[in-house]
């Protein structure tokens, strides 16, 4: 099903494959461990990583737009810092 959940679901595990990636975090890391590396080595507001890497299920549309443009946010900071 295509449900805002499931699409949210997926652009989380994204955001956590690149992270592990770009970070040099194995890829089992728990998403609190990856939101504390990545604020440690670019700044990102760490509540903000750890809810863009698997906070509360998106019910809605608008929730998953708000995730995109979050994780969008947070891809290019890394990106310019780490």
């Amino acid at each position: 099903t295509h449900t805002p959940a499931h699409a949210g679901e997926l652009l989380r595990a994204e955001l956590r494959r690149f992270l592990a990636d770009r970070l040099g975090v194995p890829a089992t890391a728990p998403p609190e461990v990856l939101a504390a590396v990545a604020a440690e080595r670019t700044g990102v507001d760490e509540a903000r990583l750890r809810w863009a890497l698997g906070g509360a299920p998106v019910t809605d549309d608008a929730g998953l737009a708000d995730l995109a443009a979050t994780i969008d946010r947070i891809r290019e900071e890394v990106l310019i810092h780490a």
